[in-house]
């Protein structure tokens, strides 16, 4: 059954081969009298069990112009005992009759579907690879439909039309919709063959990406750590299979957060696709894209960003500059130099990544809804606030309409909008806005989780600037030691956490304790970030303040001088950022009596100032 010049059934294993093997609703056990007959006129061979031919999936089982040529019986068996009767006569009168003429034509209507289906099926694969998701969901509805209508609702082809239509479905963002009919499968599947049949870890896999659609990223932990323990003790760790029960895993830990978990798993993943598949397969290139992701989720920018720019370079060359997973390295690529501070070379990117996912996948795709995330955020840190703004309401709209409030990407856009209160002052509205997004992580992942700790830091950030200092401190405590214990001392995300508790000293008068932590922050960023990223020169300019504010001004300015020439070339003169860094160090200079420069530098403020 290996090719395509032999049939196979097996209902011990409840499997049928021909070129491959297949699912088969048919089991037997010990005393069943199995028939099988070859009608070489016609091109099919049929299968009964104690005289029957009509019932689940038994009759004809394969249709096949080869079988016109002619066939012969054979039998392969291990540890097992049985009789063979093949001419009704040397071992006496068959126990059961051939089939009857109406078993041949019944499944002649099917044989006609069945082309069709195929048909369907190739097509539909087709559309899927070139990622032309809404031109792909019609065909498999039609095919789930036939199939359904034909076979019925458990036949293993129908299950994998199913599965195949829930797939799509997920790929278009319907994400509810997918996790619907994904456990309608398992189920069936769970009933028809067992809980140890081996596609049920296919089943069981879709089941838990579509759990992860929904955020619903525990649940689908638990499943998939199953899918890939039995995956490699079943097929090996080198079978595609495990490699995508793997990646599937990968992806929900770091959706967990646990990208330090992650991050070995991907890179053994990549590894092992390139040596089976080749560096341009799919399944290659969705494995690097991951692992560089991954890496940049642990702060390690400078690293991922060679990755992510390779990625991108062979999904246009493999894919097409406009397929989703096209779309998808570019939006990642950018994201990255966003974080590496290079805010002017993603900026156009993110733009047009935005552009074509909107024609491509659609408003509400999720795909569509994170690159209107990420370009509204570099929009912001570019200082263009009110660019920004109005892409943040739309995103917090078609967030909560397409994926529900609580979705952790609709977090994503509450917060976004949040900041953008906050940039204009509005803190008292950004507030209850931020307590909500932490409650809701708090809920949904866990206290430690990445995200939730980033809703702790702005929560925090925000109680500060309503002068809520003793409030703020605490909770910037917290969140300080649990990311220096989940993310590390050095990652960007705890070196935010630690100048915002440094601020929150220096807010409450207690300037000496700040400047020892404003400073290891300031040294730390340098380190990892370089001396003129935008987070490194935000750390210049609080322990400029910080050493301005214990009277040591002649430190303060060389500090702050340095963080205003370089924030006028990274974020360019008119930035909020370098509007206030100008204006830092005319107070300094005031206190220094270089009144001439600094009468200079505030009407360069006042001029730019809104």
């Amino acid at each position: 059954g290996d090719d395509d010049k032999s049939w196979v059934v097996d209902g011990s294993r409840r499997r049928r081969w021909h070129n491959g093997e297949k699912m088969w609703g048919c089991s037997w056990t010990m005393g069943d009298v199995i028939g099988v007959a070859a009608n070489v006129d016609l091109g099919k061979i049929a299968v009964s069990k104690n005289g029957d031919w009509f019932s689940g999936q038994l009759g004809v089982v394969f249709w096949s112009e080869k079988i016109k040529a002619g066939v012969y019986a054979c039998l392969s068996a291990k540890e097992s005992r049985f009789r063979v009767n093949l001419d009704g006569d040397t071992h006496g009168s068959f126990r059961h009759g051939p089939p009857l003429e109406e078993v041949w034509n019944r499944e002649a209507v099917g044989a006609k579907h069945l082309d069709l289906m195929t048909a369907l099926g190739d097509y539909a694969s087709t559309l899927m690879q070139q990622g032309r998701y809404s031109a792909a969901e019609p065909v498999t509805k039609e095919r789930f439909e036939i199939s359904r209508n034909i076979l019925g609702a458990q036949h293993p082809d129908t299950l994998t039309a199913l599965g195949d239509y829930a797939s799509t479905l997920l790929s278009l963002g319907r994400k509810i919709e997918a996790e619907l009919l994904q456990r309608e499968r398992l189920e069936i599947c769970r009933d028809v063959f067992g809980a140890e049949h081996p596609d049920m870890l296919r089943v069981l896999s879709d089941y838990a990406t579509s759990l992860s659609g929904l955020g619903r990223f525990k649940e689908a932990e638990v499943l998939e750590r199953q899918c890939l323990e039995k995956s490699r003790k079943v097929l090996g760790e080198e079978h595609p299979n495990t490699l995508v029960a793997l990646a599937a895993y990968a992806s929900t830990l770091t959706s967990l957060g646990r990208y330090i978990e992650a991050e070995p798993l991907q890179k053994k993943c990549l590894e092992t696709s390139r040596q089976v598949h080749g560096t341009e397969h799919p399944a290659s290139l969705a494995a690097l894209g991951s692992y560089a992701e991954t890496l940049s989720n642990r702060g390690q920018y400078s690293e991922a960003e060679p990755l992510e720019k390779d990625c991108l370079e062979m999904s246009r060359k493999v894919f097409g500059a406009e397929h989703p997973s096209a779309l998808k390295a570019l939006g990642n690529y950018a994201r990255t130099l966003s974080d590496l501070g290079r805010y002017s070379e993603a900026e156009p990117l993110e733009e047009k990544n935005l552009e074509v996912s909107l024609r491509v996948n659609g408003a509400e795709h999720p795909d569509t809804l994170r690159a209107l995330y990420n370009y509204a955020q570099t929009l912001s840190r570019l200082g263009r606030y009110s660019e920004a703004e109005p892409l943040q309401i739309k995103h917090l709209q078609l967030s909560s309409k397409s994926l529900g409030t609580w979705h952790p990407d609709t977090l994503l856009a509450l917060g976004s909008y949040a900041s953008a209160l906050s940039s204009r002052g509005l803190s008292d509205e950004a507030e209850p806005l931020r307590m909500e997004c932490l409650n809701a992580s708090l809920n949904t992942l866990d206290a430690e989780h990445p995200a939730t700790l980033a809703w702790l830091g702005n929560y925090a950030s925000t109680v500060s600037s309503l002068g809520r200092y003793s409030e703020a401190e605490s909770l910037e405590q917290t969140c300080l030691e649990h990311s220096t214990r989940v993310l590390g001392a050095e990652h960007p995300a705890t070196l935010v956490a630690l100048g915002n508790y440094g601020r929150t000293l220096s807010g409450q008068g207690r300037d000496a304790e700040a400047e020892p932590l404003q400073l290891q922050r300031l040294e730390i960023s340098r380190k990892v970030l370089g001396p003129r990223h935008p987070d490194t020169l935000l750390a210049m300019y609080n322990y400029s303040q910080t050493l301005e504010n214990l009277g040591r001004s002649a430190e303060a300015e060389p500090v702050a001088r340095d963080c205003l020439v370089w924030y006028r070339e990274a974020l360019g003169p008119q930035h909020p950022d370098t509007v206030d860094a100008a204006a830092l160090l005319a107070g300094i200079l005031r206190g220094l009596g270089s009144n001439e420069e600094a009468a200079g530098l505030e009407e360069e403020c006042a001029a730019l100032r809104p």
